[in-house]
């Protein structure tokens, strides 16, 4: 009996010894994983390095540049008032370096017959000595002596500012010149048809007095719009009164 005993007193303290390793001995669940750094971390992670080349950067478009003046110029303008009609090749200004200019013009180059031909606007006067001012006046009324066809056309008739166009002394303003010379720039655009009414030169190459000239010769720059609808320009000096 005291036999039986010992051998179960045996067999439990191996039991109770096993289970106390077990517990002792076995790992600590590890915490789960982070996904992110937590809200105060600052550290920037470095982006994974890359062998793939970038890809070439879209090269800028040259603009097409706008056509240049010229000093080749077509010998079909006699020496009388007409119109010519053409397409602007250039418009240039006083004091320009790279195209024939002068101080008191601005010259606007017209394309018209496969010819070019300058007609020479007075933006000041280059002989008052009191107001050598340009008056300016613009208004929209249709073309006369027949539609725009490119070309010289001598004038079937007389161009005069009160009787053919309706306008006055008291339509114009007196303009500083650089102030008249941009605002041409800004109407007469590359490319746009025009009919310029002039004298032309005895050289037969352009044409001038594109201004209040009177006796019927009046001179003026004509815009054709892309609606169709002419925009006159119309200048005179501070002296004429009509």
């Amino acid at each position: 009996m005291s036999l039986l005993r010992f051998a179960l007193s045996a067999l439990l303290l191996t039991a109770c010894t096993d289970q106390v390793v077990e517990r002792t001995t076995r790992p600590a669940s590890a915490p789960a994983q982070e996904t992110s750094p937590p809200a105060d971390d600052t550290t920037e992670t470095p982006p994974p390095a890359t062998t793939s080349t970038p890809p070439s950067p879209t090269p800028t478009p040259t603009p097409t540049p706008a056509a240049a003046c010229t000093t080749t110029f077509g010998h079909s303008i006699t020496a009388q008032n007409g119109r010519l009609d053409g397409v602007v090749r250039a418009v240039i200004l006083p004091g320009d370096k790279q195209c024939k200019s002068d101080n008191d013009h601005v010259i606007v180059q017209i394309d018209a017959a496969g010819e070019t031909y300058p007609a020479w606007v007075n933006i000041e006067s280059n002989v008052a000595t009191v107001d050598p001012q340009i008056r300016f006046a613009e208004l929209r009324a249709p073309l006369v002596f027949g539609a725009w066809s490119e070309g010289w056309h001598p004038l079937p008739g007389q161009l005069d500012y009160p009787t053919t166009l309706g306008v006055h002394t008291s339509t114009f303003s007196a303009m500083p010149k650089a102030t008249i010379a941009a605002h041409i720039e800004e109407l007469v655009t590359e490319g746009a048809e025009v009919s310029v009414f002039f004298e032309g030169f005895s050289t037969a190459d352009g044409g001038h007095k594109v201004h209040r000239n009177g006796f019927g010769k009046d001179g003026a720059l004509v815009v054709i719009e892309k609606s169709g609808q002419p925009r006159w320009l119309l200048f005179h000096f501070a002296q004429q009164s009509f």
